[in-house]
């Protein structure tokens, strides 16, 4: 885990494993970033570092020095997990080559003030280090809502890979949307043979059509060709055409479905209203997801999406 981390301007941050003492501030946080309420038993859990079903929780606090005071300002949660009690098993492997662990991130959040800081990479980076300690961990997971596309990219970016999607995964607004599935990874372990073909031909697919046409003499008419292509966020992403007509507020949302759940909020919009979760036999940690009024402002940014 790093000592600290240096933010230009500001006083710097100090990562430090969570304590009893921080379970206002958890809770606080938790209420302020995310449209999910969390059940008591959720938190006495978590301050003791034990994760669903038991397991040891990892988890990595931030703090900043701001006036006299220490204030808690991100946080991660997450956990290993034998596979056999993996609900994203099938989805993850194919059977060949499984490994003995996966890597579960429950929540992940940074304070509003903290955006674009590198923090929730930095605490991201964390979690990667913490499941590469294990040799018979396959992969870190997590779920993100199809049209939170900051959120796809981040997670892109720090080297996970789309897997598969969930239809129907959330209700936001007595409307569905999808999940994505998204995973990182390790030990050489891979995804399932399908994924990687369908990952070739969306990266290679012009070229190997390409050298179809010149065994086959076709010639390409370049003036028909489009004068740009558009920028892939996730490999082989399906985003629903649905979502680019979104009538709720679009403060996107990443629910992850355990016995715990996770939220991403990633701009500066306001969030939708009220979350629902379809159902699962390990949410029993959500207290309850209420609709607050018009307007209220859950806020906050649970990952920096630069």
């Amino acid at each position: 885990m790093a000592s600290s981390l240096n933010v230009e301007g500001e006083e710097p941050i100090v990562f430090t494993e969570i304590e009893p003492c921080h379970r206002d501030r958890l809770v606080e946080m938790h209420e302020e970033l995310f449209p999910v309420s969390y059940s008591k038993n959720f938190y006495d859990k978590a301050i003791q570092k034990i994760g669903i079903r038991g397991g040891d929780l990892f988890t990595s606090i931030a703090f900043q020095k701001r006036g006299e005071a220490n204030v808690m300002v991100g946080f991660i949660m997450s956990q290993f997990l034998p596979l056999s009690q993996c609900d994203e098993r099938m989805d993850l492997f194919d059977g060949l080559g499984e490994p003995e662990q996966v890597y579960y991130i429950l929540t992940l959040g940074v304070e509003k003030g903290m955006r674009r800081t590198g923090l929730g990479t930095e605490l991201l980076r964390q979690s990667v280090q913490h499941a590469s300690s294990s040799p018979v961990c396959g992969a870190l997971y997590l779920h993100v809502i199809s049209y939170n596309i900051p959120a796809l990219r981040f997670y892109k970016k720090n080297g996970f890979i789309y897997v598969a999607q969930f239809p129907d995964f959330y209700t936001i607004h007595h409307r569905r949307y999808s999940s994505e599935l998204c995973a990182m990874y390790l030990h050489g372990y891979k995804p399932p043979l399908l994924l990687r073909v369908q990952g070739f031909i969306s990266h290679h697919g012009s070229s190997v059509i390409q050298w179809f046409r010149s065994i086959l003499h076709i010639e390409t008419d370049v003036s028909a060709l489009p004068t740009s292509t558009p920028e892939l966020y996730m490999d082989d992403i399906v985003l629903p055409s649905e979502e680019n007509n979104l009538t709720c507020p679009t403060k996107k949302a990443e629910l992850v479905l355990s016995e715990t759940a996770s939220v991403s909020l990633i701009d500066d919009s306001s969030p939708p209203p009220g979350f629902s979760v379809t159902d699962n036999e390990f949410n029993s940690d959500i207290e309850s997801i209420p609709l607050p009024p018009e307007g209220n402002d859950l806020g906050g940014s649970v990952i920096d999406a630069v």
